[in-house]
Order: C-alpha cells, then sequence, then structure tokens
C-alpha cells in the first residue's frame, strides 16, 4: 500500500511476526501469523533514534594510498553524512597490496579452466584482445604457482576474519579515481581501475559498491562496502 506524506508517496511492506513455539505448519499457527500482522511505514528518511550504529573499519592504507582526493573525502567523511547509523575505525589492511598479484593468478587460472575447452579460434575473435590474453594466460601457471595463491587467500581470509571482533563493516574506494577516458593503454587501466576490487576476490566475504557522491567534474563516486 502507499500513502501521501510531506516527501511524497510513502510505501509500506506487510511485516509478519509469528511466535517461536507455534508450529509452522499447522492451521492455527499460520491464522496466529496472520493476525500478528502489521503494516510497518517504510521510509527512506527514517531510522529509529534507538538504533545501534555500525561500526565501519575505514584501512589507513593501500586503498587510500593512490585514490584521488575526491574518492577519499566522499569515503572517509560517509559516517559523519550518516551519524548515529555508522561509526568509524581505523583498520590495518596495508598487506593488501600482497594480494594483487595472487588474485590475478588465481582469476586468470579458473577463467581458462572454465573455458578452455569452447576457446578455439573463433571464439578467441569475438573477445576483446585483452580479454582474450588474460584468459590464455591462465594456463601457463604452474601447480606451485596455484598453490602459493592459494596460501595467500588463506592467509588473507584469516587477517580479514579477524577484523569482525571490532567491526561490522569494512569501507574502502571502488576504484581509485572516478570513470577515467578510454585510452590504448586499456590493459594497464584495467589492472588500475580493479586495484582496489581484487583483495575481495579472494576474501571470505560478500562486497558491493554503491554510489557516495560526485567528483568536482561530476563523475559518480563509488564506495565498496
Amino acid at each position: 500500500g502507499a500513502r501521501g506524506t510531506r516527501r511524497g508517496v510513502l510505501s509500506w511492506r506487510v511485516e509478519v511476526q509469528v511466535v517461536p513455539w507455534l508450529a509452522p505448519g499447522a492451521a492455527w499457527g499460520r491464522a496466529a501469523a496472520a493476525l500478528a500482522g502489521r503494516l510497518v511505514p517504510v521510509d527512506p528518511w527514517y531510522y529509529p533514534a534507538a538504533i545501534c550504529p555500525l561500526r565501519g573499519g575505514i584501512p589507513s592504507s593501500f586503498f587510500f594510498d593512490s585514490a584521488s582526493a575526491d574518492v577519499a573525502v566522499a569515503v572517509e567523511s560517509l559516517p559523519a553524512v550518516l551519524p548515529g547509523l555508522l561509526t568509524s575505525v581505523a583498520i590495518d589492511l596495508s598487506h593488501a597490496a600482497e594480494v594483487l598479484e595472487p588474485a590475478g593468478t588465481l582469476i586468470n587460472a579458473h577463467a581458462y579452466a572454465q573455458i578452455a575447452d569452447r576457446l578455439d579460434e573463433s571464439a578467441q575473435s569475438q573477445l576483446e584482445p585483452q580479454v582474450a590474453a588474460r584468459i590464455l594466460a591462465g594456463k601457463s601457471f604452474s601447480t606451485s604457482d596455484l598453490k602459493a595463491a592459494e596460501e595467500v587467500r588463506a592467509a588473507w581470509g584469516t587477517t580479514i576474519s579477524k577484523l569482525w571482533a571490532n567491526i561490522d563493516v569494512i569501507l574502502t574506494p571502488t576504484t581509485p579515481t572516478a570513470a577515467p577516458l578510454r585510452t590504448a593503454e586499456e590493459e594497464h587501466l584495467s589492472i588500475e581501475v580493479n586495484r582496489f576490487t581484487r583483495p575481495w576476490i579472494l576474501a571470505p566475504t560478500p562486497a558491493l559498491s554503491f554510489p557516495v557522491g560526485m567528483t568536482t567534474s561530476g563523475l559518480p563516486i563509488g564506495d565498496q562496502l
């Protein structure tokens, strides 16, 4: 349903509360659940005053070392933009740089393993040259290369897992800069643009990107959560 507010149309959702000891499959249990259902307004500008703020871990290095000033400010100021919802906690992820090469190794090796039997000359011709080159590079890695990369993955996963004792989320820029212009150096450009996302490929945690502002040139800035 919906109703009007000073901000426009306010949507509603139905929230159903079920008493834990009621058997979910029983007819009277379903009836009780229906009676307990209530309409709850969904207002994107509202949150309960008593909500417990999330502890946002912001790395003190690597993810901001090569970030542009616009990107760094947009991400670092997010806790101040969301007072009561997010607090800032400094964390150390300086070892993230050591994950970049092993991440590339595993990405390329797994990509090649998945499509090697279908990657004939005709299929390669339908791919961007730099994409085909990265996939074909996956067949050049030895067993020892893959083992070393997996060891880095395990160590990095342990590093990230230990952080959750003091934080709830990790905040980093999605890319070092806003969307760059397309140039002839597309291979180098791709590596640089993905510099901040690669470490999370090896982390035992999901990641997502969302917009947090604009650069002085009017380009969107992404925050990685």
